[in-house]
């Protein structure tokens, strides 16, 4: 699956508007109700602009932050993390997002940047930047790290900046209060690195690796329901699933035999995109943050 990489997109404008309510307000004859537009003060509609489509409605104290807005505080963090003011080193290396753009991650890396693994791999840290319109994620920026042979990538748990003050009274964002933890990514570096050794050095049999993916991506294929169609739905699933696994893990295999490390590309690659039926764009953020908790919890094993 190709990257999408079209930030574009996303940059359409949005807007807070008033919510209007239909209200009875007795009968003008008998068996029908009038009706009356009333005002909702306590509650906004999150409107595109460009298409009058509205993404949600929130209470009166919601603060919107525009996707241009969160690229921005994001090129500001990218800016400390990676001491750079040079526009060119800085790269949109993938998006994911909804098809009505309700939410987005921006992945974003710097073009030069590595991290060298066993002097034979090399991990490209990124900032994702996390916005949306409908309430279901909030405002957040991670850290993570993508192979660059293959684009498999995994997110560390934890925020990586500080957003201090992000408004002012009047809901404008004071970027001068935003500040990054600069020392957050070299301590994630030498973890990532520490973890990786671990994995390398590890061996774990096809069958628990099979078994392993399926519980830390958190998949269920309930091939037992009482509806013989849902019943018939989940085997599909299942069998697109161990198809999937299979094609995956033995392309790893042939480089690293049955370890870790095969299974820790297996699990990247696979919920790197969406599977039709099991993982949607939705869900991507979620499964790449267990792999990072799957990774740090084989790191930290005696």
């Amino acid at each position: 699956m190709e990257r999408n990489t079209d930030l574009q997109s996303l940059m359409f404008p949005v807007e807070l508007r008033d919510v209007y309510v239909d209200v009875p307000v007795g009968s003008d004859s008998p068996g029908r109700s009038k009706q009356m537009i009333i005002h909702e003060p306590r509650h906004r509609a999150v409107v595109n602009t460009m298409t009058n489509h509205i993404f949600s409605v929130v209470t009166d104290e919601y603060k919107l932050i525009s996707n241009l807005d969160a690229f921005e505080i994001a090129r500001r963090i990218f800016g400390q993390l990676f001491h750079s003011t040079n526009p060119k080193e800085m790269e949109v290396f993938n998006i994911i997002t909804s098809e009505e753009n309700s939410y987005c991650h921006i992945d974003i890396i710097h073009n030069t940047y590595r991290v060298n693994i066993w002097k034979t791999e090399i991990f490209i840290p990124f900032i994702r930047a996390t916005n949306s319109y409908n309430r279901h994620k909030t405002l957040g920026f991670d850290i993570g790290f993508v192979r660059k042979l293959c684009s498999n990538g995994i997110i560390f748990e934890g925020k990586t900046v500080k957003l201090r003050y992000l408004h002012s009274g009047r809901g404008v964002i004071n970027y001068d209060n935003i500040v990054a933890d600069v020392n957050q990514l070299h301590n994630l570096e030498e973890l990532f690195k520490q973890y990786m050794d671990k994995i390398k050095e590890k061996m774990i049999s096809r069958n628990i690796a099979f078994a392993t993916m399926q519980s830390v991506l958190q998949l269920k294929f309930d091939v037992q329901h009482k509806n013989p169609k849902i019943a018939q739905k989940n085997q599909e699933r299942l069998e697109n699933f161990v198809n999937d696994f299979d094609r995956i893990y033995d392309s790893y295999k042939q480089d690293y035999g049955e370890s870790a490390y095969t299974l820790f590309n297996t699990m990247t690659e696979y919920c790197r995109e969406p599977r039709k039926g099991i993982i949607n764009n939705n869900q991507i953020d979620a499964m790449q943050k267990r792999s990072g908790v799957w990774l740090k919890s084989i790191g930290n094993e005696n």
